[in-house]
């Protein structure tokens, strides 16, 4: 089966954001590098280094800082390896760390202080912190001034400043940073594209009103989530997003939101109920802790890092617990393709917890292993996400078409039950005038015949015709009634609108019931009306006489003979095959019936 036009519209637009995406990124590294490569240097620092009130010196290399670790204060002193012009632009990277920069004892820069950020936190966040040089030479003495603010911060916090210190063109900094991350950066456009079309595609199915499970939308918002944390990477989002503690407020929220999406997601695969309620557990109790670190964070009643040290804790214990879990399940679920999510999710809790393990072990992020991992796991919901879809679709379709099978019998019994009645009706006529006027028999046979040869295919027609069509229905039925009536029977037509269709047999049967129940029972007479007119954006079509009338309220087979199936067909059909609707309003003094058909 040929795929929807809307998912190859959706497949196209991934796949040329993908291909324009990773074609700007490299187009851009290379061209940059390659006109700007001097525009760009990294400062070597050479010197020592003392922690806090300490003045015994050690020398200040990597490792060694490395080995101090996140203390609370530290100092290095030294020079640059090379001169740096006046006006050149220094960057330092700063990870929730603060810096005082002075040049031969002399106060130059200071950044991360209490006034670069809340008073409730106690670091300006992650950010590259940058300022305008007044000329540098490898003479002058070079003195940096750290604090940490936070004992738990990562252990490469000061190596991390020793090796991103540079010199140059903020743009062609944050080129140099990104292309670092290339790899990653690519992998993360591509799942928050796919989840941005299973969002799409979710509305689309909800839209068409076919039943599609709550699974997509957790799977497109998780995706979503985990791109925008891998992709809120403060070594380059930093330079051109500047705002530091926005920055990690944003990372924080989409970070805990992470394992929540994915327990939702993970619910939709699950077999046993204990199991389902112990990840609605784990989700609501990390939810929790996010909505305390919106609260206690928003409104400056706690640092909102105590609240990530909170959910740090919480991490490990719901990997351990997840994992467990769909291990489990996944031994007793039937279902082929719970069983391969499930096994997906327990490798992205391999790669999360291997990942957290090393920030703890080296004061470095995951950020890879996690990335990679996720691609993996993306790769693999996706597909299912589209084969389940494609399943979903096809049973849609085969829905379709038994709903618009059984609409189509039922019009065919319905016309069925008309057919007999009509046709009973028009014999028993010819069959007086046999007795009491044969030459008015035979005309009225003429007719009737002519009526069968020329409309017998309108009789069958379950789809709407043309209303001049209809018309010559009717009045093939009234010139029968004319010659049993005479001048008892009056017919006026005011035809104002013509041009549009109605559903086969609709007018002829409120004609017959105002003739058979409305002017046959007066004495004197009267006079049937149709009239065609065009009221908003409804063509009302009107049938009026001024019988005697009927009750409708009386049920079938009451003592009147009246049998209001005929009226119920119509009703039926005009609702199923046009969105129509049939309104009946009859007294001692006659009956009006109203067909209101759509414009369109």
């Amino acid at each position: 089966m040929n795929k929807p036009l809307f998912s190859k519209i959706i497949y196209g637009i991934t796949i040329l954001l993908a291909v324009v995406s990773m074609v700007c990124f490299i187009n851009g590294d290379i061209r940059y590098n390659h006109l700007n490569k001097d525009r760009l240097q990294h400062i070597q620092f050479i010197g020592t280094f003392h922690i806090g009130d300490d003045r015994e010196e050690q020398p200040l290399t990597v490792e060694n800082l490395n080995k101090v670790g996140a203390v609370e204060d530290l100092t290095m002193t030294g020079h640059v390896c090379e001169d740096v012009e006046e006006n050149e632009q220094l960057f330092i990277y700063l990870r929730r760390i603060s810096v005082e920069v002075y040049k031969n004892g002399i106060h130059i820069y200071s950044y991360g202080g209490n006034d670069t950020h809340l008073p409730n936190v106690r670091s300006a966040g992650n950010v590259w912190c940058s300022f305008f040089s007044e000329g540098l030479s490898t003479e002058d003495e070079l003195t940096l001034k750290f604090h940490n603010p936070y004992p738990r911060n990562s252990a490469k916090i000061y190596s991390v400043c020793l090796q991103r210190f540079y010199v140059g063109d903020k743009m062609e900094l944050f080129l140099h940073m990104i292309g670092k991350k290339l790899h990653i950066v690519v992998i993360c456009m591509l799942i928050l594209l796919s989840g941005i079309e299973l969002l799409i595609l979710g509305v689309t199915l909800r839209i068409m009103h076919i039943q599609q499970e709550c699974a997509i939308f957790y799977c497109g918002m998780f995706f979503i989530a985990s791109s925008i944390w891998l992709l809120v990477d403060y070594s380059y989002i930093s330079l051109i997003i500047p705002r530091g503690m926005t920055l990690d407020v944003v990372d924080t929220l989409v970070f805990m939101s992470i394992p929540i999406l994915g327990l939702g997601y993970g619910q939709n695969y699950l077999n046993n109920i204990k199991i389902k309620k112990i990840f609605f557990a784990l989700e609501h109790i990390l939810l929790f802790t996010a909505i305390l670190y919106m609260v206690l964070q928003g409104f400056g009643m706690v640092d909102g890092e105590m609240m990530q040290e909170l959910f740090m804790f919480l991490l490990p214990v719901t990997f351990g617990i997840t994992f467990i879990c769909l291990f489990t399940d996944i031994r007793k679920n039937e279902d082929a393709y719970a069983r391969l999510v499930l096994f997906s999710g327990m490798l992205l809790i391999i790669a999360g917890t291997v990942g957290y393990i090393w920030y703890e072990i080296s004061g470095v992020y995951g950020i890879t292993l996690f990335g990679v991992g996720l691609g993996g796991f993306a790769l693999i919901q996706y597909v299912i996400v589209m084969l389940k879809f494609k399943e979903r679709h096809t049973a849609w379709v085969k829905t379709r078409d038994l709903e618009k099978e059984l609409v189509e019998s039922r019009v065919a019994i319905m016309l069925s039950q008309i057919q007999p009645h009509f046709l009973y009706n028009s014999i028993s006529c010819i069959q007086e005038l046999c007795l009491m006027e044969p030459r008015k028999a035979y005309d009225a046979l003429a007719q009737f015949a002519h009526f069968l040869r020329g409309n017998m295919d309108s009789l069958t027609s379950t789809e709407p015709i043309p209303f001049e069509q209809e018309l010559r229905h009717v009045k093939n039925y009234l010139a029968l009634e004319k010659i049993r009536f005479d001048e008892r029977l009056s017919v006026v037509y005011q035809i104002d609108e013509e041009g549009f269709f109605i559903p086969a047999l609709t007018i002829q049967p409120m004609v017959e019931n105002a003739v058979r129940y409305g002017i046959s029972k007066k004495r004197a007479g009267g006079t049937v009306t149709i009239s065609t007119h065009r009221r908003e954006d409804k063509i009302v079509v009107t049938i009026a006489d001024d019988g005697v009338g009927f009750d409708l309220s009386k049920p079938v087979g009451r003592s009147d003979g009246r049998s209001h199936i005929g009226i119920e067909n119509v009703r039926n059909r005009l609702k199923s095959q046009c969105n129509g609707r049939l309104e009946v309003n009859s007294s001692p003094k006659g009956t009006v019936v109203d067909i209101f058909l759509p414009v369109n």
